[in-house]
């Protein structure tokens, strides 16, 4: 099967194009975007880069092939067709060219994708099988620290010490 159904995005005439710029704007006015909230919608029409989806906006939403699911999509195809009725988050408004992003994969709080749930998750994973030096190099700046002791001062701490000291 190949990439089927034309355009449902937007293909608005010249007069149009203003107008359904407002329609937009006034749209997210009332319904502010928020990447973690999901709404429902339908597959008006599908490309090999994506499928366009009504969610009630104006414009119908772009899911770009890439936002479809959370592994990897071979085609969309694969994964919707026209009439699906799907579950999207708006990504991102583009109202001077009418454009909208929308995503079918799960949401990720990218502040708590970088710090974690804890302190053994995270991007990278566990931090447990990482060992310090004990010799070599940089032995003497770890040997003998630990959690307990006051966090090493940062270089504008000291800086503003020295100004302060400096002034009186």
């Amino acid at each position: 099967g190949g990439g089927g159904g034309g355009g449902g995005g937007p293909r608005a005439g010249g007069g149009n194009a203003a107008n359904k710029k407002k329609e937009l704007k006034s749209y997210f006015e009332q319904n502010p975007i928020d990447p973690s909230k999901w709404v429902a919608g339908t597959v008006r029409s599908t490309t090999d880069f994506g499928a366009f989806v009504d969610f009630g906006a104006p414009t119908d939403g772009l899911v770009h092939v890439s936002q479809l699911a959370d592994a990897r999509v071979e085609s969309v195809a694969d994964v919707v067709k026209v009439g699906d009725k799907v579950k999207v988050r708006v990504t991102n408004v583009e109202a001077g060219k009418s454009r909208i992003e929308l995503s079918m994969r799960e949401y990720i709080d990218p502040v708590q994708a970088l710090i974690g749930d804890d302190e053994d998750s995270g991007p990278w994973g566990s931090n447990k099988d990482v060992v310090l030096p004990t010799e070599g190099p940089m032995q003497g700046e770890l040997n003998g620290y630990n959690d307990t002791q006051a966090p090493l001062e940062s270089a504008f701490a000291m800086a503003y010490k020295k100004a302060i000291a400096k002034k009186n």
